[in-house]
């Protein structure tokens, strides 16, 4: 237990049995207990002690379970004065399909294992779990693809149960097929105030997704590097403000972003908290089926002639549209610095001047 403001930890891991709706089997002959259960069990520990949580499913199903653990109420409640906002690690092989192994046991267990033991950090351990079981998973759909063909081509000559192994044969290939690539892997984050740092890992071919909440007010505002896998270097890829709805430029899918990582290694990511208090939920995910997010907000130049001409965008000599990045600073108190900057600058062309409006605020869309 978490008492005198020390952090404590706790670490739960399902192994057993889940059901298609996502219902859990904890031990054998143990009534089966909905997601949403296990939820309501756990929020009790949330609620009293815990700073950090690492949820392990290695069940059938267990997407379900994975869906439930990132919406806890990480809050704190009744004023505890032992109580901080947890970070919860969440994870699992199976989303809304079977888990598969190879008779001995998890794969994506053992390889998570096998990176703990080789010294990895445990998002990156995870991450190369997730890239091992879905190479497993593709050996074992080629597998099953094969004996299809095989069983197809006999025609119940000479195999017996011809027609139930086919038909168990494509079950199998239809629950590979959707559990390539849908490995789960899910932090939530407390972000609690500015220049805090959290750090995710992306498998191979994968993206980082990342989902904020918070209170009308703040901004969410973060700035993502990437690592060198070699050098170690961090490179600011993603500058991504006023991302909680109600902020001054909160605009429709703000409040989700999206980033690919490398196609054929591990990519690690820096997040950096640039304004207050917010819930990121950083999702790595071994599938790239979102679009990237864009990277900052663009400004138009607009040109006007002189002597009171005016500007119109169907006259052969004006020039439609040019963009610009905005420069930026930075305010740790508020989220929206607005202050309009002019400027003329003559062109060669003596008849055109360029008014420039600049937009400096605390950051890039």
């Amino acid at each position: 237990m978490r008492q005198g403001r020390k952090k404590a930890t706790f670490q739960k891991m399902v192994t057993n049995h889940g059901a298609e709706n996502g219902d859990i089997c904890l031990l054998e002959g143990e009534p089966w207990i909905q997601p949403s259960e296990m939820k309501a069990m756990q929020q009790q520990i949330v609620d009293s002690c815990c700073s950090t949580i690492y949820d392990e499913f290695i069940q059938c199903y267990a997407g379900y379970a994975v869906d439930e653990v990132n919406n806890l109420n990480t809050n704190v409640v009744n004023n505890n004065p032992n109580k901080v906002k947890p970070t919860i690690y969440a994870n699992s092989p199976a989303d809304k399909s079977c888990g598969w192994s190879n008779g001995k046991g998890s794969r994506f267990l053992m390889a998570k294992i096998a990176a703990l033991k080789a010294g990895y950090s445990y998002a990156a351990a995870v991450a190369y779990a997730q890239a091992e079981y879905d190479k497993f998973l593709k050996k074992l759909l080629l597998t099953k693809l094969i004996i299809k063909i095989i069983l197809e081509a006999d025609s119940g000559k000479t195999i017996p149960n011809h027609g139930t192994k086919i038909t168990e044969t494509q079950e199998h290939i239809d629950d590979l097929t959707k559990g390539v690539g849908s490995a789960r892997n899910v932090t939530v984050f407390p972000m609690s105030k500015y220049c805090e740092w959290k750090i995710v890992v992306v498998p191979p071919g994968g993206q980082l997704v990342l989902d904020f909440k918070g209170e009308r007010g703040n901004c969410g505002n973060v700035t993502v590097y990437k690592e060198d896998s070699t050098t170690k270097d961090k490179t600011k890829i993603r500058v991504w403000n006023y991302n909680l709805p109600g902020s001054a430029r909160y605009a429709d899918k703000n409040a989700k972003r999206v980033f690919n990582g490398d196609e054929n290694k591990s990519t690690t990511f820096y997040i950096h908290n640039d304004n207050g208090e917010f819930k990121l939920t950083a999702s790595c995910n071994i599938n790239r089926k979102l679009a990237q997010s864009e990277t900052m907000h663009l400004f138009t130049l607009a040109f006007q002639w002189e002597a009171g001409m005016a500007y119109q965008p169907s006259s052969p000599r004006s020039i439609n549209l040019l963009i610009l990045y905005p420069t930026s600073t930075r305010s740790r108190s508020r989220c929206a610095i607005v202050r309009p900057v002019w400027e003329r600058v003559m062109l060669k062309h003596s008849a055109l001047r360029l008014i420039l409006i600049q937009l400096i605020h605390c950051g890039q869309g």
